[in-house]
């Protein structure tokens, strides 16, 4: 059988089946292509957010890159996260590419100020805004209340009348979050060897007075294989005006465990110390007091100083450096005079005995200092008519010393006189000197030593800048008729020593010809030192020590207070309460770092000195003067000058004794930590329709920590 064809179409069932699959696959492929669309608008706008942010952060980070850490101010001036900052920014002036340099070619010239900050009205708005030509003579405060003004007013300081405001442009609208905050670095203090390191610890806004410095060990080198984490701190400058501190001379306030003061090597560490903190874990601080408006000066060494009769000594337990009066100890020896350590012993009889006169030179001759005194001093008085007893003397008193033999018969005084550059005494400079055979010597195996002790009316000064001789009668004997003596060595043009033979054994006469000048009489010269060994200086009369320029750094600073801690010591530098020894102090300001022709103003202890013309500059100088025997001088400690400074930043540093035992550690200033870099985190929002037709949040962040690398200088 056969079927007959249908002639009909698609069923109604069959159409409907149909179009239900067309419309399931053409929407399908319509939110496909939709889904397309909007994941690729989701890309774009996550790249251009990303975009966004990677160019402002990038504007900012080369911004701060090129400019110094020391002028970027921060608002609000409290605690982190800040919402503004400013910092001065460079300018091509001449459009020739290169940083524009000031006068001279060493200093940066900071072109404009530039100030990135956010607006918290709406539209919420992150902005820039410049001021050009940046004022350099603007103080700290200033910097404060300009950016203040162009956070605050809706002018953005284009009102602000101490530099010329250019303009303020818009970065970001509505969505972002922009955080800014500074960072301190741990400071690390090993070496393999001891060594001292100039160390920049960061900047600081300082308001004046007193402030502390908090060294927080964090950790240690892994090349630090002790128990110690320790902290050692040679010199501090803390200060707005940079100037050096001895850190052993700031106050500590709090350390756990206690802090130290320790006496290096004299020389080694600056004031010969340092002041160490002994840490043995991490997590401990030692606390130091110093104030922002202050000169302390404790060490006198600095470049620039001026001295008369007075030197730097390092003395007592610490060996604190301190200014003493000169002359203690050898003013003169035949050593030094001759080359001539071992000497001999010379047949010096004579019926009736010599005068020997031996030339003591405080000047250059012949065109060298080589032979000549090497400090100046006093011959050291031995009180009253007991001068010439065992009584008045002591074997420290003593200012000269022989080696001879000689008769206990003859004259036991020696003269000393200053004389003109022909070698005759200058009247009225005569010095008598009692001599006196102490104990049995050792030069040459054998001999006397004698010594001797000034005994006029009043101490005799010595000074390198004259000539002297000291004179005295020998009377040597058959049976000890030597005396030593050392000769002069070529090389050396040196004034010989003179001879001259006794026609009497008249002591009165003997006494009178040491006394007076030789013009009369003759006798001979020889190239050699005949029987003095040396001469004893104990403290100059009076000394001068003129300090260093100090520059303050403000403009025009009130000094408030001036102090200084002294003592008195004797000739063994041990320190003494009662004596007549006296200190004072000058001082003198200026606006020009030449104070020479500023007059001078004494001053008080512990009171505002009341100075003629006060400036930026300021110097002191200090006259001491000895009792009236010579015996003691007044010694200078610390010098402290205060002023009323303004708010300042300031750039803390040290220099660490660094060491193979030392620790890692932060340091703090008032409890906050330093600038030492800049922290920006940026983060931008986009809100955008989904394929639903609601909308989702994009965001993109970004966080950079930038080191301003530039100085200025």
């Amino acid at each position: 059988m056969w079927q007959r064809k249908s002639n009909a179409g698609f069923t109604l069932t069959e159409f409907i089946v149909a179009m239900s699959i067309l419309l399931v696959v053409m929407s399908m492929a319509t939110s496909g292509y939709l889904g397309l669309v909007y994941n690729e608008r989701r890309s774009s706008q996550v790249a251009e957010l990303d975009m966004d942010v990677r160019k402002a952060i990038e504007v900012l980070r080369e911004g701060l890159r090129l400019t110094t850490i020391d002028q970027v101010v921060f608002y609000p001036p409290v605690a982190p996260p800040y919402r503004a900052i400013s910092f001065p920014s460079v300018v091509d002036w001449d459009q020739d590419g290169l940083v524009d340099l000031e006068p001279g070619g060493t200093n940066v010239l900071w072109g404009q100020t530039v100030v990135y900050h956010i607006w918290n009205e709406s539209p919420y708005q992150l902005l820039r805004t410049t001021f050009q030509p940046r004022n350099k003579s603007l103080s700290d405060a200033n910097r404060a209340e300009q950016l203040r003004r162009v956070v605050e007013q809706t002018d953005h300081g284009a009102d602000y009348e101490l530099e010329p405001y250019q303009a303020t442009t818009r970065i970001f609208s509505n969505f972002f979050e922009w955080k800014l905050s500074s960072k301190s670095t741990a400071f690390d203090g090993y070496s393999p060897n001891e060594e001292r390191v100039p160390t920049p610890f960061g900047s600081y806004v300082l308001a004046p007075g007193a402030h502390t410095l908090s060294f927080r060990t964090t950790d240690k080198n892994s090349l630090n294989t002790t128990a110690s984490y320790r902290v050692a701190l040679d010199t501090l400058y803390p200060t707005f005006s940079g100037g050096e501190i001895e850190a052993e001379a700031l106050t500590v306030s709090n350390a756990t465990p206690a802090a130290t003061v320790v006496t290096t090597v004299p020389e080694i560490c600056s004031g010969n110390n340092y002041l160490n903190f002994p840490a043995t874990s991490t997590n401990q601080t030692m606390i130091v007091a110093f104030r922002n408006d202050e000169w302390v000066e404790s060490n006198f060494r600095a470049a620039g100083v001026t001295q008369s009769n007075t030197v730097f000594t390092a003395f007592g337990a610490k060996l604190d450096n301190s200014v003493v009066l000169d002359g203690v100890g050898d003013t003169w020896t035949f050593a030094n005079h001759t080359d001539d350590v071992t000497g001999w012993w010379e047949n010096m009889e004579s019926d009736n005995g010599i005068l020997v006169r031996v030339p003591l030179e405080g000047v250059a001759v012949g065109g060298t200092n080589v032979g000549t005194l090497v400090r100046s001093g006093s011959l050291y008085r031995a009180p009253g008519a007991a001068a010439a007893a065992a009584s008045g003397r002591s074997s420290s008193t003593r200012c000269l010393e022989m080696a001879i033999y000689y008769d206990t018969a003859f004259g036991t005084d020696a003269v000393i006189a200053e004389t003109d550059a022909n070698g005759q005494i200058v009247d009225g400079t005569q010095g008598t000197i009692f001599l006196s055979r102490t104990h049995s010597g050792n030069l040459s195996g054998s001999g006397y030593m004698v010594y001797g002790w000034y005994v006029g009316s009043t101490t005799y000064p010595i000074s390198t800048a004259k000539r002297y001789v000291v004179s005295f009668w020998l009377k040597p004997t058959a049976a000890d008729p030597w005396c030593a003596n050392w000769a002069h060595p070529a090389y050396k043009s040196l004034p010989p020593t003179r001879i001259r033979a006794l026609t009497t054994n008249d002591l009165p006469i003997a006494q009178n010809l040491l006394a007076a000048s030789w013009s009369d009489g003759t006798y001979t010269t020889r190239a050699k030192v005949v029987g003095l060994m040396r001469l004893v200086t104990s403290f100059a009369p009076v000394g001068e020590y003129c300090s260093q320029v100090y520059d303050t750094g403000f403009a025009s600073p009130v000094y408030t207070n001036l102090t200084w801690s002294n003592a008195v010591v004797n000739t063994a530098y041990t320190t003494v309460v009662t004596t007549n020894a006296s200190l004072a102090l000058w001082l003198r300001s200026g606006a020009s770092p030449n104070l020479t022709n500023v007059a001078w103003t004494v001053v008080t202890k512990n009171a505002a000195p009341a100075l003629a013309t006060s400036g930026r500059y300021v110097q002191f100088r200090a006259r001491l003067t000895s009792d009236s025997l010579s015996s003691y001088s007044p010694i200078l400690h610390q010098v402290r000058l205060r002023w009323d400074a303004p708010l300042a930043l300031v750039n803390l540093s040290s220099v660490l004794y660094k060491g193979p035992d030392r620790g890692a550690f932060e340091v703090l200033v008032d409890g906050q930590p330093l600038v030492r870099s800049v922290r920006v985190e940026l983060t931008l929002f986009r809100d955008v329709q989904t394929i639903n037709f609601k909308t989702t949040h994009l965001t993109s962040s970004m966080v950079a920590e930038v080191e301003p690398r530039n100085t200025g200088r």
